[in-house]
């Protein structure tokens, strides 16, 4: 029997769709629920999958971002080193066109982590960004790694619709090499709520390897 989590692929544009059954208890369930079953594991390597609540029949539609996976390492406040991992969607496969958008779950580190060798990390918390600000500000769970200060789940379009979000964001980050000049391992991780940037993501899960020369 299918799960009503379940996807079902519509390969022209590389998107997972997932109908509800319409019962009133069943309609209750929510993205958070569905997480439990789809867990990041089960989306697949070097991919980002979105999902967004659509229609008045509770569908759930998913878009799989597979097309330039990877990560990249920037620097934002005083120096704190941010670590993106991220993938593309393109509609039918083909850039530069209309709908172009890049999904990354980005994830702002301890100063003190770069160049310490190897490292495994746990995401747990929440993020909450404001417009306003330009800026999400974290509040951390139970077993959440201190060295993770802040964690949120942002997608990268031509669109112009940014909102305040809030994110319950959950994972794990592992680094493999943790050098002076490379930073190579993994962040397998689900956020629940609206994404950063363009909004029209209720729910992502991001399962990207990252090989990055320093």
């Amino acid at each position: 029997m299918t799960s009503v989590c379940s996807p079902t692929v519509t390969a022209r544009f590389s998107m997972f769709r997932r109908t509800l059954p319409v019962f009133p208890m069943m309609l209750a369930l929510s993205l958070t629920a569905c997480g439990d079953e789809l867990n990041p594991e089960r989306v697949p390597p070097q991919s980002v999958w979105v999902t967004s609540r659509v229609g008045t029949h509770s569908e759930l539609r998913t878009l799989s971002y597979d097309l330039f996976p990877g990560g990249y390492l920037g620097f934002v406040r005083e120096g704190t080193p941010s670590l993106g991992a991220c993938a593309t969607f393109a509609p039918g496969g083909s850039l530069g066109v209309d709908g172009d958008s890049r999904a990354c779950m980005v994830l702002d580190l301890d100063n003190a982590v770069l160049g310490t060798g190897p490292k495994k990390f746990k995401v747990a918390g929440q993020s909450s960004y404001t417009v306003a600000g330009s800026s999400a500000t974290f509040t951390p769970g139970a077993g959440h790694s201190p060295e993770i200060k802040n964690a949120y789940a942002s997608i990268f379009c031509a669109a112009s619709d940014r909102a305040d979000a809030v994110q319950d964001v959950s994972g794990r980050v592992v680094l493999e090499e943790n050098s002076d000049t490379r930073l190579s391992g993994y962040v397998v991780a689900t956020s629940i709520g609206k994404t950063v940037g363009c909004t029209f993501g209720d729910k992502t899960e991001v399962n990207i390897r990252f090989d990055i020369a320093r």
